[in-house]
């Protein structure tokens, strides 16, 4: 595997792994909030009518779950776990949405198994404090290993971002409107499909084409050079500005801001160091003293240093300051005025000047909160002992210390523990570089390649018919549900040809908030809601399947009413209807022609005994 030595040096090359918690921090973050999306609609998703006949299955505790397992990832705390769980709720979830799936479900899928396998939880982390406090004693601080092999900041890199945008290469090169320059320009003019009226922007042609050409060719060289480090600060602005732009001009917050998180992997880890000492208090706000021959005070001591990153706290120990020993306790601070904190009143004091910690302030209004922290803080460190000393050299931390896996040790005859490891990245690399390119380009199925194999033996075109037949419904669909590896045609031309019609619902005069009154996605279309509606209940050609488009609207009147208050027993919804229209060359001004198209009644939803029908004026006759 000479082509892939470029992976001995990333292996081989060590960094801070702070760069990896920010990203988990931000990636987690963003995570939960599309699942607490998901759980608020999650009758729209889920129920077949909502609300009136629901889903079999209550996806009110498993989701509570989920959600509770990504702060936990969020905040660092047992980690490797619950990122299992996270990667086992995202396979199950995402495989079950359904129509309501979306580019970025592939995304989380992908990036959730990858990050099973990195030590996210090097820095910035719960699991890094507990072995500060579990291996520290009053003459040794233990400093866990805070550094990383950058080959886990590239592999998360690789599958998020890389491979998908090589996935969509094959997509574009056979769309007229990415071949034109139009690729941001179509959407961008599209009312059903942007949030905002940047007809300015638009206007100017060469500029808005030169975008459209622009992405066209980041996308198609970012995977072949994203790992250079001379070049890799200009493909981190130009992903980020490409992924702003997403947030600010489409409905799906959480694509572009997944993909923010990811595109931070690639900032500089010695940026992250120098915006820290940045925000750094220039002097300490408050001295604070601690009793090193009290597991408890060293380990409160250790819990306030590890979360005080603007380093607003200068800690001092008792023993080397006998002159305030006048105070007869073991944890107490002193600010920059002289005023002295005992106490409860030191912990409030603390919770005060650091940011994390700003919760704990707030309740702290709460009498008997401290206290209980307190019990429960020491119930887990101090063996129900806040005075216990130890003044020797922990056995756990000599055994921490020497017991870790080294990278030349021997795990199998002549196998090094690095030399598996590299063996291992360099197979899964090219293991999800082949299924991509199987899935993208039908290899080894492709048209092309069936008509000159069938030509050159007709006997063949049975056996080919079945491999391909068994590829495309057993081994693609599985290498989908598992690895999050599928085919990424974003934004392409299947998705303008024939979507000359929206359709949207009002009760009582009111627009429900699918699309606003230029046609715009309101605030229920974001995400796989949005991609729900606009591309499968209405969606292009939507006169040829009205089944499913009166089947759609019931649905979305349905949870609206619900969610409003509405008694559906003899409740009426009027249908409007409105034009789009499309071109694939560019035209001025033609954002604006499209939002200054009215809204037409187009027929009715009516209820009785929680039965709808919908009728299509002029449509149905």
């Amino acid at each position: 595997m000479r082509l892939l030595r470029f992976v001995d040096r990333l292996y081989d090359k060590k960094i801070s792994s702070k760069g990896l918690a920010i990203f988990r921090i931000c990636f987690a973050l963003n995570l939960f909030f599309e699942v607490n999306r998901i759980f608020r609609y999650r009758h729209l998703y889920f129920d077949t009518v909502p609300y009136l006949n629901e889903s079999h299955i209550d996806y009110t505790i498993p989701f509570l779950i989920w959600m509770v397992v990504l702060l936990f990832i969020v905040f660092g705390a047992f980690t490797r776990l619950m990122t299992t769980f996270n990667y086992l709720f995202v396979f199950w979830v995402f495989n079950a949405v359904g129509v309501y799936e979306y580019h970025m479900d592939y995304v989380y899928l992908g990036v959730s198994l990858v990050i099973i396998f990195t030590p996210l939880s090097r820095s910035i982390s719960i699991d890094n404090l507990r072995r500060k406090i579990k291996h520290s004693n009053s003459v040794q601080l233990y400093k866990p290993v805070e550094t990383t092999s950058v080959l886990n900041y590239f592999i998360i890199v690789f599958v998020g971002i890389a491979l998908v945008y090589f996935g969509s290469i094959f997509y574009k090169f056979q769309s007229l409107a990415w071949m034109n320059g139009l690729g941001i320009w179509l959407p961008a003019s599209i009312p059903q499909v942007t949030i905002l009226n940047d007809q300015w922007i638009l206007n100017q042609e060469y500029f808005i084409k030169f975008l459209g050409y622009f992405v066209l060719v980041f996308e198609i060289i970012f995977p072949i050079v994203f790992f250079i480090k001379k070049i890799r600060p200009y493909f981190l602005l130009a992903g980020l500005g490409l992924h702003i732009g997403i947030f600010f001009e489409f409905p799906i917050p959480y694509f572009a801001l997944g993909y923010i998180a990811i595109y931070l992997l690639m900032v500089p880890v010695g940026l992250w160091q120098i915006i820290i000492e940045k925000i750094a208090y220039k002097k300490s706000k408050l001295q604070l003293f601690y009793n090193a021959e009290c597991r408890f005070c060293l380990s409160m001591k250790i819990c306030i240093s590890h979360f005080d990153i603007f380093k607003a706290i200068d800690f001092i120990r008792i023993q080397e300051n006998t002159s305030k020993q006048n105070i007869s306790r073991t944890f107490y601070a002193i600010d920059k005025k002289g005023k002295q904190f005992l106490g409860n009143n030191a912990y409030k004091k603390v919770t005060s000047l650091i940011p994390f910690f700003y919760p704990i302030a707030l309740l702290a209004y709460i009498p008997g909160v401290f206290n209980l922290l307190k019990f429960l803080f020491k119930l887990i460190i101090s063996d129900n002992s806040d005075l216990e000393k130890f003044t020797k050299p922990s056995r756990s931390l000599i055994t921490n210390t020497n017991r870790n896996i080294s990278d030349d040790d021997i795990l199998y005859k002549s196998i090094s523990y690095r030399s598996f490891k590299i063996r291992t990245a360099k197979v899964v690399f090219v293991a999800l570089l082949f299924f991509q390119f199987s899935v993208s380009f039908s290899f080894p199925f492709s048209e092309s390649i069936v008509i000159k194999a069938v030509k050159a033996n007709s006997s063949l075109e049975k056996p080919i018919k079945k491999l391909k037949n068994y590829k495309d419904k057993v081994l693609n669909k599985n290498i989908r549900r598992f690895f999050g590896i599928t085919g990424h045609g974003v934004f392409i031309d299947s998705h303008y040809k024939g979507f000359n019609k929206v359709f949207n619902i009002s009760y009582q005069g009111e627009l429900l908030p699918l699309y606003d009154q230029e046609g715009m996605p309101d605030y229920y279309l974001k995400g796989g809601i949005w991609a729900n509606y606009n591309f499968r209940v209405n969606g292009p050609y939507v006169l040829d399947k009205l089944d499913v488009l009166k089947s759609g609207l019931i649905r979305y009147a349905s949870f609206w009413a619900h969610k409003n208050g509405i008694d559906l027993n003899t409740a009426e919804f009027k249908v409007h209807m409105k034009d789009v229209n499309l071109t694939f060359e560019w035209k001025e001004n033609f954002l604006k022609e499209n939002l200054s198209n009215p809204w037409k009644e187009a027929g009715t939803i009516k209820w009785k005994g929680n039965k709808a029908k919908v009728v299509l004026k002029d449509i149905d006759q």
